[in-house]
Order: structure tokens, then sequence, then C-alpha cells
């Protein structure tokens, strides 16, 4: 049964075999940055746009797509991925 994945691109350095079995199971990519060891509250919306560039390239290049992000250290200050192509909107 595929199921959401919260995937930081850290996780192809580490255990690309992990991923590699969401993708292939069919789960939902939820993108969260690339590591959680980077405090990324602080970042501006270019060096956000560039982090979130650079993951959904790393995805993509690995075979997946990150359906939906989850915002970067759960910094609500301000609205989740202003600086995204496509913001996305929490729905329930």
């Amino acid at each position: 049964m595929p199921t959401g994945a919260l995937v930081n691109t850290a996780l192809y350095d580490h255990c690309p075999e992990l991923v590699a079995a969401f993708v292939e199971r069919g789960d939902e990519m939820i993108g969260h940055g690339h590591s959680d060891a980077e405090r990324q509250a602080g970042f501006g919306q270019a060096t956000e746009r560039e982090l979130l560039q650079s993951c959904s390239d790393t995805l993509r290049q690995h075979g997946g797509q990150a359906s939906v992000w989850l915002a970067l250290a759960l910094d609500f200050r301000k609205p989740a991925l202003t600086c995204w192509p496509k913001p996305v909107t929490a729905t329930r």
C-alpha cells in the first residue's frame, strides 16, 4: 500500500535504496529539504529557492518528484514556499 514519505535529499547520500523503494512502491514523495542537520529557518527567498530547486533536481535524477513540500524547519513565520513557482496550500 503506497504511503507518504518525508524525504530529505541527504537520504540519497546515506541510503539511496530506501528512497528507491519509496519510488518503486509509488509512495507520495513529500519534499523536506536536504538535511535536518542544517538549520534553514533564517533563509531568505533566494537561498530557499536554490535549496528547493537543488532538492527537486536531485529527486528527479533518481526517478522521484515531490508532490508537496513540508515547510522547511517548520518556519511558519512566513508563508510556506512563497518563493516556489506553485505555492502549496494545506487543506483538510
